[in-house]
This record gives structure tokens, sequence and C-alpha cells, in this order.
């Protein structure tokens, strides 16, 4: 579903730590259903923070 290296979301409603809620991030890692993204930095496109983890179906596609 996000190949790693795709630029995401995570969907309205479903929690999340790191006040990843709204924020750009990139699918950093993937095994099976899950994903790890960590947030991108809008200015210089680097990740920060820590890689969290999440289902695919709690993720939505975004641009930078």
């Amino acid at each position: 579903m996000f190949a790693v290296g795709s630029y995401v979301k995570v969907r309205a409603g479903v929690s999340a730590t790191e006040n990843l809620e709204g924020a750009l991030c990139r699918v950093s890692g993937a095994q099976g259903d899950l994903r790890d993204v960590r947030r991108v930095d809008t200015a210089t496109g680097a990740l920060i923070g820590i890689e969290v983890r999440f289902l695919a179906s709690e993720l939505e596609s975004a641009t930078r």
C-alpha cells in the first residue's frame, strides 16, 4: 500500500504519539501491513524524531 519513501499522514481519528496528528511523515520501514513512519521537516525534507509504527490502513497518502 505505501512503499518505503512514500509521504503519508496519520488518518483523522487515529491515536498517534510524538504529535504526528496531521504532520507530514515519510515511511521509513515496512513489514507486512505495518509501516514505520517518521516526521518530515518541511523546510529541509529531513526525517526527524523517532519511528512510530502504524497499520497501513491508519495512514493516508500525502505530498511534500
